[in-house]
């Protein structure tokens, strides 16, 4: 039922792809058969796609002869008919091929692929089209969708979604500076859609939307940079920072809901952000709970926090650049414990206040900025504030 002009659709893929190889294997059945000498050449004038999706169409027998810009890829269904397939294929062309650092390009066609999906090798997995929704990697039970294994510290996946139902991750790094990007993570409510791990691991998420559970945990002494990404949630955070990981968020918007926080960061776990949005009701939408092991810093540059503000407890060690708390639910920020704090040039509004605990010191320091609502200074704090410009449509008040 297609027809030229129409998109590549998974029925499509699969139809193409099986009359293509049984068209040339009845040309093998029927050489030199006089009876039937003409049933290849009426199966051959069929007007189908390029079976590798490049954008060709016309006459069967002309899959082998156009000049295809895919035919020295591997190309899945066509060459194998499992990514996993696939990729043993790729890792084999690319050991026959190359010695350098270049990766072998691996196209996954429109379809769905239910399997646990490794990648052992230096691949770029590409899906087709430009809507990541056309190709689908979903987990067997019980698996991740994709994983990285030994020999996949370099790889790069595009275009895709990634899906698992149940607990665990969707998307597990183990090893490596593996990428994904312009691709759709999901994963159910008491799931995760990344999980990062191991002190040499270190991938790049760029352009992805990850859905569902918690979005991206970074543990174990491993590292992350997420660039212009959205983080959605309903159950967990939407970044997860512990065990010595350090993420780096920059350009991308964490949307916290039902009562769980945007970002968490805790233990010997830190962030870094660059101009992020975080989006809210709880009344922290960025917690940085060092748990008492006074370790490192979490800092934060150019971010908008609506809803929800920031919450230092324990031993945390915050550095606030730049960044505005525009309506948020309780206080734009409220320390406990020991805290440790550098602020500057922030813009607070929406009825929002400070809130400085005992053992809080450092320095809050604005310059021609407005902050709407007191700050307080609860006994046994120690926090310096300098040039802060207090506005309130109430009495205006410092309390300490």
């Amino acid at each position: 039922k297609w027809g030229p002009g129409q998109a590549l659709t998974g029925s499509t893929v699969a139809a193409s792809t099986h009359l293509f190889h049984e068209w040339k294997a009845l040309r093998e059945v029927l050489q030199g058969d006089p009876m039937d000498a003409d049933l290849p050449a009426t199966l051959g004038a069929v007007i189908m796609p390029c079976v590798r999706g490049c954008g060709w169409h016309g006459k069967l027998k002309g899959q082998e002869e156009h000049a295809c810009e895919r035919r020295d890829a591997i190309c899945v269904p066509v060459d194998a008919p499992t990514v996993n397939e696939g990729i043993e294929k790729a890792i084999a062309s690319h050991k026959a091929k190359y010695l350098g650092t270049r990766l072998e390009v691996m196209w996954l066609l429109p379809g769905t692929y239910t399997e646990h999906v490794v990648i052992s090798g230096p691949i770029r997995a590409v899906g087709h089209g430009t809507d990541n929704s056309q190709v689908v990697i979903r987990a067997a039970e019980g698996t991740p969708a994709l994983s990285t294994g030994l020999g996949g510290e370099r790889c790069s996946i595009h275009g895709i979604t990634l899906q698992r139902q149940g607990a665990g991750p969707t998307v597990a790094f183990a090893v490596g500076r593996g990428e994904l990007y312009g691709c759709s993570i999901e994963a159910d409510k008491q799931g995760t859609c990344i999980e990062v791990s191991g002190e040499k691991t270190w991938p790049t998420l760029s352009e992805s939307i990850l859905n569902g559970g918690t979005g991206i945990v970074v543990q174990n002494e491993a590292r992350a940079t997420l660039r212009e990404n959205t983080i959605l949630h309903t159950s967990g955070p939407g970044v997860l920072v512990t065990s010595g990981g350090l993420p780096h968020l920059a350009r991308g918007t964490v949307t916290a809901r039902g009562g769980t926080h945007a970002v968490v960061a805790q233990g010997t776990g830190n962030v870094k952000v660059e101009r992020a949005v975080f989006q809210g009701a709880d009344p922290a939408a960025v917690v940085v709970d060092s748990e008492g092991t006074v370790l490192g810093v979490s800092s934060f540059e150019g971010c908008r926090f609506h809803g929800g503000g920031l919450q230092m407890t324990n031993g945390a060690h915050v550095e606030l650049e730049e960044c505005q708390f525009l309506d948020c639910v309780g206080k734009a920020l409220r320390t406990r414990g020991r805290v440790q704090l550098r602020a500057q040039g922030n813009t607070i509004g929406g009825g929002s206040g400070l809130v400085f605990g005992a053992g809080a010191t450092g320095v809050w320091e604005e310059e021609d900025t407005v902050a709407v609502t007191p700050i307080e200074m609860q006994p046994g704090a120690s926090v310096q504030i300098r040039r802060v410009h207090i506005s309130s449509r109430r009495k205006r008040r410092l309390r300490r």
